[in-house]
């Protein structure tokens, strides 16, 4: 890989200079074939007996030194790594069909529009390509088409399954008897049989013993933390895939003392998530998920941008839709690949490493979303999920039709136009959207060029192992040709472009039970067409948060008519950095020099020399100097002129007191979270008026901003840690 580095970055690609030009290059080289031939040989590696036995001894050494939560974590991922018998889902939640190119709502989304005939994972139908419609092989025995072979060998399955659930329960049954009658001793503090004590026991299913074991392990940890539900749970899954006979007696005691314990009250979660956000339905026609205090503006100097159609106030909300979001697998911090949400007792995909917090995801996971990405089953970088999540949302068939249009819309309309469909909505769920944003392709340095293109390569290799994107129009795979390749990894790296010019970061706050206090940290990233429009501001008027797959964006101070609706892209209270940094770091990673209020005004300056508060004028916005009542910028005098620009300074002043008065007192004095409605309203009303007469920077007017993000932030969804753990 080093070698095709230098050599592409030494030839420039050997002068390629279209996406598709650059892709070709490297995925022609015969280094590059070469190794992703290696992931040819990747699939299903995941789930091995060697892997799960591993992570199990690990957990054993924890277990057996009372370290409970490293214990816990190598007991996931031995659970997550053993294989897994197949789940059989719902046949009719896989025939997924959206219509006109839009994601559904989750946990189906997809941009296709053809219904895809989910085939088992036993059984492969290979068509003849000269067969005509497929029909004529299947006749002879009395079967019009493949799909009415994939219903009854989807009907046997089902029926197969019933069968071992039955034999399963009786065979339980019959060894929890047998178990009773021998009354074999046991020590509940050795929990952990070997794999040889397994063989030894003459237990009919050793198919999945290591899955077994983990689950069995896993639950005396789940004891011993008082999780009694979850382990109660595992018990039953450790019985259901073969536990030893001989040691079945004591997870039987194990889960009639969780039973009792569950009597007796309510317990202490592990981690439980709370979110009090409730979706808002918004009624914008022209940009969909978004409020119709916003309107999509363009100039040469800033493009498209967003900007307030009447006067917003601080706390309203101005955009609310679903949308791709990146959480990362991470061994460390397991997520439910269905509804993002961190799990510290995983249920395990069959397939692949991917985890879920509940079997009711974990079915919806398998019906939906999770059945295109199961094969992606390594630990991969944000811009990989979301790209690999962009693509498996449609299909080759369906991105032939339609980009070469869009190829064409971007050489005849007008920047503005960009984006919006045939009726003139913008829809965050027209793939159309995605593909218009910036890739700022020119301004990136050629070493950032190759990083994109490889893994361009890495996800077209895997595309083509899963067999559910190279599909036609009845969704039956097919083989691609060279320029089909081609294609699709000009698209492929068209995306990493732009995604990782427009994705934005997911913070995640979590506390511990009983604490006031919430750390923050990144947890992952988003990538929306419509939060993609906001321009930067090292002062910004908005705010962006996540609950789920949701994206929700926040008015965080007062926003007039016709004023631009502005994110930061260096994270909080940037405006506190030296200007030439802030700058640096905006020109480097975006490719622009930012020109906003505190960078021209060099705000970080103003910070550090005098915290004493100016009023504003009304008439333009500029700083007014209390000893001559003058703004500085136009020269409004407030003692010789009247009108609506002109107010009483000493009036004014006691209601900001009055205002900063309630904020120290009061609500800076209450966690966030704690806030009542009345309190929030007070809080709203005192931005309004710091924004309306305080010309910034003002630390009250920053802690009054900033106490309404972490509102909402908690609001959206937080974590509660059990304290010690």
């Amino acid at each position: 890989m080093l070698f095709v580095k230098t050599l592409a970055l030494n030839d420039r690609f050997n002068g390629a200079t279209t996406e598709e030009e650059i892709f070709s290059y490297l995925w022609n080289r015969n280094e590059i074939q070469h190794l992703l031939n290696l992931i040819s040989h990747m699939d299903n590696q995941c789930k091995t007996k060697e892997a799960s036995e591993k992570a199990r001894n690990n957990g054993n050494v924890f277990y057996k030194s009372k370290l409970m939560k490293m214990a816990l974590l190598n007991y996931n991922i031995s659970i997550l790594t053993a294989p897994h018998p197949p789940i059989l889902t719902n046949d009719k939640t896989k025939d997924v069909s959206t219509g006109d190119s839009k994601m559904e709502p989750y946990p189906t989304a997809t941009f296709t529009d053809t219904k895809v005939a989910s085939v088992s994972e036993r059984t492969r139908i290979d068509l003849d390509n000269n067969s005509g419609n497929g029909h004529d092989n299947y006749k002879g025995i009395g079967i019009e088409s493949p799909h009415e072979i994939i219903k009854l060998q989807q009907a046997v399955l089902a029926l197969q399954n019933e069968v071992s659930l039955l034999r399963e329960q009786v065979a339980i049954m019959s060894e929890e008897i047998a178990n009773l009658q021998k009354k074999v001793a046991t020590n509940e503090d050795q929990e952990h049989c070997t794999a040889r004590e397994l063989e030894n026991e003459g237990v009919d299913n050793t198919e999945y013993r290591e899955l077994a074991l983990g689950y069995a392990n896993r639950s005396a940890v789940l004891y011993e933390l008082q999780q009694y539900e979850e382990c109660i749970r595992d018990i039953n899954l450790a019985l259901k895939y073969g536990y030893p006979k001989s040691s079945r007696e004591k997870l039987m005691k194990r889960r009639t003392k969780c039973e009792a314990a569950i009597k007796t009250g309510p317990y202490e979660r592990l981690l439980s998530s709370r979110c009090s956000c409730q979706e808002v339905p918004l009624t914008n026609t022209q940009i969909l998920g978004a409020s119709e205090a916003i309107d999509l503006a363009f100039t040469p100097a800033k493009g498209r941008h967003l900007v307030a159609k009447t006067d917003i106030r601080p706390g309203e909300i101005l955009m609310d839709h679903k949308t791709l979001v990146a959480m990362p697998f991470s061994k460390q911090i397991l997520r439910c690949s269905t509804c993002k949400i961190r799990c510290y007792v995983p249920l395990p995909c069959p397939s692949c490493s991917m985890a879920f917090c509940s079997e009711v995801c974990r079915t919806q996971g398998l019906a939906g979303e999770h059945q295109n990405e199961c094969i992606f089953s390594f630990e991969e970088d944000e811009s990989f999920c979301l790209v690999r999540e962009l693509m498996m949302k449609t299909t080759f068939v369906k991105l032939k039709d339609l980009v070469p249009k869009l190829r064409t819309e971007k050489e005849t309309q007008h920047p503005s136009r960009l984006g919006f469909n045939e009726n003139g909505v913008y829809d965050p769920s027209d793939y159309r959207t995605f593909y218009h944003l910036l890739t700022n392709k020119d301004n990136r340095k050629i070493d950032s060029l190759f990083s994109d293109c490889i893994l361009a390569v890495m996800l077209l290799k895997l595309l083509l192992l899963s067999e559910k994107f190279f599909t036609n129009e009845a969704g039956i795979p097919f083989t691609p040709s060279s320029e089909d390749l081609i294609f699709t990894g000009g698209i492929l790296f068209h995306h990493f472009l732009n995604i990782n010019a427009n994705n934005a970061t997911i913070m995640e706050l979590e506390t511990t039970s009983g604490s006031s206090l919430f750390a923050a940290e990144k947890s992952g990233s988003l990538f929306s067409p419509l939060v993609a429009l906001m321009n930067h501001s090292c002062y910004p008027s908005a705010m962006v948060t996540t609950c789920g797959n949701r994206a929700i964006v926040i008015a965080t101070r007062s926003i007039k008519t016709g004023e631009e609706v502005t994110l930061s892209y260096l994270g909080d209270r940037a405006y506190t950095q030296p200007e030439t940094t802030r700058r640096q770091k905006v020109l480097c990673n975006f490719y622009f020099l930012c020109h906003c209020v505190a960078c021209e005004g060099k705000w970080s300056e103003l910070i550090h020399v005098s915290s004493k508060r100016t009023f504003k004028c009304l008439a333009c916005g500029g700083p007014v100097s209390l000893r001559l009542k003058t703004c500085m910028d136009c020269g409004l005098d407030f003692l010789k002129s009247s009108g609506e620009n002109v107010y009483d300074l000493d009036e004014i002043g006691n209601k900001i007191s009055q205002g900063t008065q309630i904020l120290m007192t009061r609500l800076l004095h209450y966690p966030a979270h704690k806030l009542s409605k009345i309190d929030l309203k007070s809080l709203i009303s005192v931005i309004e008026i710091f924004d309306k007469y305080v010309y910034p920077p003002d630390e009250v007017h920053e802690a009054a901003q900033r106490m309404l993000v972490e509102w909402f932030t908690i609001t959206s969804r937080h974590y509660i840690r059990m304290e010690g753990f």
